[in-house]
C-alpha cells in the first residue's frame, strides 16, 4: 500500500466500516473524499486516538519506519 494515512483517518475509515481490501483496493483521493464527506465521525475517530494516547495506547501503522520487524512477518 503506498498511501499514507494518519492514525486518525484510518480510524475514520475503519469507524466508516472501509476493510483493509477497501482501503488497498481504491484511489487515495476517493478514500480521502470519503473522510471528507465524514466531518462528525473524522472527529469521532479523532476523540478516540486523543483517548487512546491518554492512555498510553500506541499504535504505529506497518508501514512506518519504526514498525517492530517481526511483526511483519506474521502478516
Amino acid at each position: 500500500m503506498d498511501k499514507k494515512f494518519s492514525i486518525e483517518e484510518l480510524t475514520c475509515l475503519h469507524l466508516l466500516r472501509c476493510h483493509y481490501a477497501d482501503i488497498c483496493g481504491k484511489e487515495e483521493r476517493e478514500l480521502r473524499k470519503t473522510i471528507a464527506l465524514h466531518p462528525a465521525t473524522f472527529a469521532k475517530a479523532k476523540m478516540i486516538c486523543e483517548k487512546e494516547k491518554e492512555a498510553n495506547i500506541c499504535i504505529i501503522p506497518y508501514y512506518a519506519d519504526d514498525y517492530p520487524v517481526h511483526l511483519l512477518k506474521l502478516a
